[in-house]
């Protein structure tokens, strides 16, 4: 037959099922995705190194994402009031956005970073980091927000 296919209305993107069908999908995929990751870079990395230093490794990448999170869902708000005044056609409510997200942006950078370099020699002691292995977990967790931000 020749014409427009009928869509069900969760497939189709102009609808706002649609879209949470989509969104949701995704989402799934994305978690299949880390999981495989996962699966590949566990037995790698033990195969190059020790459990000590897995173990290191996995820690501070708990910890980068734990710190994240203070973030609060600032960064999609920010793309989202972008977008809002960008389609308005207004180039004088760019500016003021910009200038705050700028701000919040480089206040929320400062206080993840200064809240895991001065906790990462504190949380190596709580969470028992093996004496040999804290000066690197400290610098380890220093390029993470190095490479974060």
């Amino acid at each position: 037959m020749i014409g427009k296919v009928k869509v069900p209305a969760f497939l189709d993107p102009e609808t706002r099922t649609g879209r949470f069908f989509r969104t949701l999908a995704s989402s799934y995929i994305l978690v299949g995705a880390a999981t495989l990751y996962s699966f590949v870079t566990i037995p790698m990395i033990l195969y190059f190194a020790d459990q000590k230093t897995l173990g290191l490794w996995l820690l501070v990448s708990q910890l980068t994402t734990f710190l994240t999170a203070l973030d609060a869902g600032l960064s999609s708000s920010s793309v989202r009031q972008f977008v809002g005044a960008a389609s308005a056609n207004d180039p004088g409510r760019l500016a003021p956005r910009f200038q705050s997200t700028l701000l919040i942006s480089t206040f929320q950078g400062l206080l993840i970073i200064l809240i895991g370099l001065a906790g990462a020699d504190f949380t190596g002691h709580v969470l028992a980091v093996p004496i040999d292995l804290r000066n690197q977990s400290v610098l380890l967790l220093a390029a993470q927000y190095r490479d974060w931000e």
